[in-house]
C-alpha cells in the first residue's frame, strides 16, 4: 500500500510538471503568435516604360565594368585616367541627368551631384555608391567564365568586377535620375548623389572630404542611403521568403598590431621562436573569441523577422527574454551570422624580416577587428592580452605585445520607427512585394560612416538579389548581376526618389 501511494504521488508530481511545461509552452507560442507584423501592405504604382530600357542599363553597366578602376592602399598604384573615363561614360550616357543636376569633382576623382529641390526648407537626402573596385588577382583571372576586363552581358547577367560591389549602384541611380529628368520631374527636396573613388580603402579622399564639406556648410540630411544590405534569398535560416535586409547600423573597425618575441638564432637549432609564439596567439584568437552579445540593432532584426517565421523560429525569436543565449549561440556557429552577435578579430597580415636560415626573434601581425556597438578597440586589445598573458619568455617577460594601430571611432544606430524608414520600407514593398523587410546590424564597413556628423539616419541597402552561393562572388571570382535584377534596382531608386521628394513624400 505504501509503495502504491508513493507511486501515485510520483505520478501526480510528474503530471504536474508536465502540465506546467505544456502551459508554459502554450504561453510562449501564444505570445509569439500575437506579435504584430512590421511589414507594410502596399499597391505597386503603375510606371510607364522609361527613357532607358533594362538592356540599355545593362550595356552601360558592362561598359562601366570594363574600366579597371582599382583602388590600392598604395595610392600611387591607382590609375586616375580610369576614373576620368568613368566620369565621361556617365556624362555621355545620361544626358538628361546632366542637364538637370549640377556635377563637381571632389579630390579630382570622386563625383558629387546636386539636384536642386523646390522647397529649401526641407532637409535634403543623399544617395551613395562608389566607382572603385578591389583588384582581380592574377591567380584567379583564368577562373572567370566571362572576362572581368571587358565587362560582358551574357546568359542573362552582367559580368565583371564591380557588378555586385558596387558600380551597379552608380549606374542604377543614374538610370533612375535619367528617367525622372526625361519625364520633367523636379524634386521638392534637394537630392545629392555621392560617388566615391576610394571606398574600398576607407574613403578618406572621397566621401570623407564630401562629408566635411557638408558639415562646414551646415547641411544636414533627412536620411542617407548607401550600400550594405541586400535581398537575401535562402540566406537567413528558416525565413519562408527572401529577406530585404536594411542595415540601420554598421560595425566600427580597428586594426591591432601584435608583436611576438621569441628565441632567435640559427635555423638549425630549434627553439621557441617568435613565429611559434605568434602562431599560438593566432590559434587562441580563433579558439577564444570575444563574448557573444545581442545588441539593440540585432534585436531589431529579430523583431522584424519573428512574426514572419515558422512556428519554432517564431517562438524562439519572439521570446528573447528566455532564448537570448540560445539565439546568440546559434548565430555564433555560422561564419555568415557570427559577426552580428560578437566583435570579431581576424589576422590579416603577417610580417618577419629574417633570411630563411635564421630563426626569428621578432614577428608581427595585423589583426582586423570589427566592433559591435558598445565595444571599443581598447576592449579588443584587452581581450587579446588576457588570452595571451601566459605566453612568456624564459625571463618571465611577456612574449606578446599588442597596440592599437588604427581606430575608426563613432557608431550610429538609426531609427527604424520614423517616416524616413517607413518611406524606404514602402518603396521596397512596392518593387519587391514578395520579401520580408528587416532592419538590423551589418558586419561590413562602408564610407557612409564619415557622415555621422550630418545626419542621424543612415540606411544601407541596395536591392540586389543575393543567394548563398553569390556571397563568394563579392570581391571574388565571376562577380555578376542579373539583368532583370538591375532593372528592379533602377525601378527601386526611381520610386524612392519620387516617394522621398514629391509633395506627399517624407515629412520633416
Amino acid at each position: 500500500m505504501k509503495a502504491f501511494k508513493k507511486t501515485r504521488r510520483l505520478w501526480r508530481w510528474l503530471i504536474g510538471i508536465g502540465v506546467t511545461l505544456v502551459v508554459i509552452a502554450l504561453g510562449l507560442v501564444g505570445y509569439a503568435f500575437r506579435l504584430p507584423s512590421k511589414q507594410q501592405r502596399v499597391i505597386a504604382p503603375d510606371m510607364k516604360t522609361g527613357a532607358m530600357s533594362p538592356e540599355q542599363s545593362a550595356e552601360i553597366l558592362a561598359e562601366f565594368l570594363a574600366v579597371q578602376s582599382y583602388s590600392y592602399h598604395d595610392r600611387s598604384k591607382m590609375d586616375p585616367d580610369a576614373f576620368l573615363r568613368l566620369h565621361q561614360i556617365l556624362q555621355d550616357r545620361f544626358p538628361n541627368a546632366h542637364q538637370s543636376l549640377q556635377r563637381e569633382t571632389v579630390s579630382e576623382l570622386s563625383l558629387l551631384y546636386r539636384w536642386q529641390g523646390t522647397d529649401e526648407s526641407l532637409d535634403p537626402i543623399l544617395l551613395m555608391s562608389h566607382m572603385d573596385v578591389v583588384p582581380v588577382s592574377e591567380e584567379t583571372a583564368s577562373e572567370w567564365i566571362h572576362g572581368y576586363q571587358t565587362g560582358e552581358v551574357a546568359d542573362g547577367y552582367v559580368w565583371g568586377r564591380g557588378a555586385l560591389d558596387v558600380k551597379s549602384g552608380v549606374i542604377a541611380i543614374m538610370s533612375a535620375v535619367e528617367q525622372l529628368a526625361s519625364d520633367g520631374f523636379t524634386p521638392q527636396r534637394t537630392v545629392y548623389l555621392a560617388f566615391g573613388h576610394d571606398e574600398e580603402i576607407g574613403g578618406e579622399q572621397g566621401n570623407a572630404v564630401m562629408a566635411k564639406r557638408f558639415a562646414d556648410q551646415g547641411i544636414r540630411f533627412a536620411y542617407i542611403l548607401d550600400e550594405g544590405g541586400a535581398i537575401l534569398d535562402g540566406v537567413v535560416p528558416g525565413a519562408p521568403r527572401p529577406v530585404a535586409f536594411v542595415a540601420i547600423a554598421e560595425k566600427a573597425w580597428a586594426d591591432l598590431e601584435i608583436v611576438a618575441h621569441g628565441e632567435g638564432g640559427h635555423g638549425s637549432m630549434p627553439g621557441r621562436s617568435a613565429v611559434a609564439q605568434l602562431s599560438e596567439t593566432i590559434r587562441r584568437i580563433e579558439n577564444q573569441p570575444m563574448p557573444v552579445r545581442v545588441t539593440e540593432a540585432t534585436a531589431t532584426l529579430f523583431r522584424f523577422l519573428a512574426p514572419e517565421m515558422p512556428l519554432l523560429q517564431r517562438t524562439v525569436l519572439g521570446n528573447r527574454w528566455l532564448f537570448d543565449g540560445l539565439i546568440g549561440w546559434q548565430f555564433s556557429r555560422q561564419p555568415s551570422t557570427e559577426g552580428v552577435v560578437r566583435s570579431t578579430m581576424n589576422v590579416t597580415q603577417l610580417f618577419t624580416r629574417n633570411p630563411p636560415n635564421v630563426t626569428p626573434a621578432w614577428a608581427k601581425a595585423t589583426v582586423n577587428v570589427r566592433l559591435l556597438p558598445g565595444d571599443t578597440a581598447e576592449d579588443a586589445r584587452d581581450h587579446l592580452l588576457a588570452i595571451t598573458k601566459d605566453q612568456q619568455l624564459h625571463d618571465g617577460s611577456p612574449a606578446i605585445e599588442c597596440t592599437i594601430r588604427q581606430d575608426i571611432k563613432g557608431q550610429l544606430v538609426s531609427s527604424d520607427e520614423c517616416e524616413e524608414f517607413a518611406t524606404l520600407q514602402k518603396t521596397i514593398h512596392e518593387v519587391f512585394p514578395d520579401v520580408i523587410v528587416a532592419a538590423g546590424l551589418t558586419s561590413v564597413s562602408t564610407d557612409s560612416s564619415w557622415y555621422y556628423g550630418v545626419t542621424d539616419k543612415i540606411y544601407r541597402f541596395i536591392p540586389m538579389r543575393v543567394r548563398s552561393e553569390d556571397m563568394a562572388r563579392i570581391h571574388g571570382v565571376n562577380e555578376r548581376l542579373a539583368v532583370d535584377n538591375l532593372a528592379e534596382i533602377v525601378r527601386f531608386y526611381e520610386l524612392l526618389l519620387r516617394n522621398s521628394t514629391a509633395e506627399n513624400g517624407i515629412g520633416d
